[in-house]
C-alpha cells in the first residue's frame, strides 16, 4: 500500500506541478519572481534567499492564503548549486533556469522578468505581483495600498519621472499587454534606457498607475545606513551588491547616526529630447 501511495504522488506532482500554494480560493494570483535566487561565483546576489523567502511568505502569500486567495508561483533565475534547494523551498508551478545574461544589467533585468511573465500565460488570474528574491519586507500585503484595477508600485522616485520596480501588482487582464510592451524595449530601448532602465519608467497603457505610499524615495535603495532618501516603509533590499558592498541587512531604519549627514538628490535634468541618449550623473 506504501508503495501504491508513492507511485500515486508521483503521478499527481507528474501532472499537476508541485506547487504547494494552490488552494481552492475564490481568487486567483500568480506571485512572479525575476532576477538572482542565490549569489553568484563574484558574491553578487541576496545575502540569504532564504530569509527573503520567508519574508515574502510572511508577508505576501501567508495573508493572501488567509483572503482565500490561490497562488500559483512563477520565476525565472539563472543556474547555481542550490536551485534545487530553491525549487524545494518555492515550489514553482512553472519555472525557467538560465546561464547568467551577458547583456547589460539593464536589458538582462527586463530580459528574466519577460521570461518570468511569460510562465503565467494561458490562465486568468485576478491579481499579479512580481517581485524579485533579495527583498525583506516591512510590512504585510494588507497594509500596501492596493488599487485592484490598477498598475500598482511601491512609490514615486525623488526624480518624478521614476517610480520603484522592485514591486509591481496589477490585475491579469493587462499580463498580455505589459509582455508585449517588453518585447518592444527589448527590441528598440528607449532614450532612457541610458540613465537607470526602462523598468523605472514602464507603466501599461491600459490602467492608471498608483503609488502605495505618497511620499517620494529613491528607487536605489541599497545602504539607507548612508543616505536618508534610501530609507522606504515597504522594504530593505537583502542583497551585495557588485564590489562586495552590503547594504541593509540589520542596520536601522533611520540613518540619523551616520557622521556625515544625509545626501539629498533633488532631480531638476530636463528630459532629454525623443531620440537623445544622454547619461545623466547624479
Amino acid at each position: 500500500a506504501c508503495l501504491e501511495q508513492m507511485i500515486f504522488f508521483f503521478f499527481v506532482k507528474q501532472c499537476f506541478g508541485a506547487a504547494a500554494h494552490v488552494s481552492s480560493g475564490s481568487k486567483a494570483a500568480a506571485l512572479v519572481l525575476r532576477g538572482m535566487s542565490v549569489r553568484d561565483v563574484n558574491g553578487k546576489g541576496p545575502i540569504d534567499w532564504q530569509e527573503s523567502y520567508k519574508s515574502l511568505k510572511k508577508n505576501y502569500i501567508n495573508p493572501r492564503l488567509t483572503a482565500n486567495y490561490s497562488i500559483d508561483i512563477f520565476y525565472h533565475t539563472y543556474e547555481s548549486e542550490s536551485i534545487s534547494q530553491v525549487e524545494y523551498t518555492y515550489k514553482p508551478q512553472r519555472s525557467r533556469i538560465t546561464k547568467h545574461f551577458t547583456k547589460n544589467r539593464f536589458a538582462a533585468q527586463q530580459t528574466s522578468l519577460l521570461l518570468a511573465l511569460e510562465l503565467a500565460q494561458g490562465k486568468e488570474y485576478d491579481e499579479i505581483c512580481v517581485s524579485r528574491f533579495d527583498l525583506l519586507f516591512l510590512s504585510p500585503v494588507t497594509e500596501w495600498r492596493i488599487d485592484p484595477g490598477a498598475f500598482n508600485v511601491p512609490f514615486r522616485d525623488i526624480d518624478s519621472r521614476k517610480h520603484c520596480d522592485v514591486l509591481w501588482i496589477f490585475p491579469g487582464f493587462v499580463l498580455e499587454e505589459i509582455i508585449r510592451d517588453l518585447r518592444l524595449i527589448l527590441q528598440k530601448p528607449p532614450h532612457h534606457n541610458a540613465r537607470g532602465g526602462e523598468l523605472h519608467y514602464y507603466r501599461p497603457k491600459s490602467i492608471p498607475i498608483k503609488f502605495m505610499f505618497d511620499q517620494k524615495f529613491s528607487s536605489d535603495t541599497d545602504w539607507p545606513e548612508r543616505f536618508s532618501y534610501n530609507i522606504n516603509p515597504l522594504y530593505k533590499l537583502h542583497r551585495i551588491r557588485g564590489g562586495g558592498d552590503i547594504n541593509s541587512k540589520n542596520h536601522a531604519r533611520f540613518s540619523h547616526h551616520h557622521t556625515s549627514g544625509h545626501r539629498r538628490r533633488d532631480h531638476h535634468h530636463a528630459s532629454p529630447k525623443i531620440g537623445e541618449r544622454r547619461l545623466i550623473l547624479l
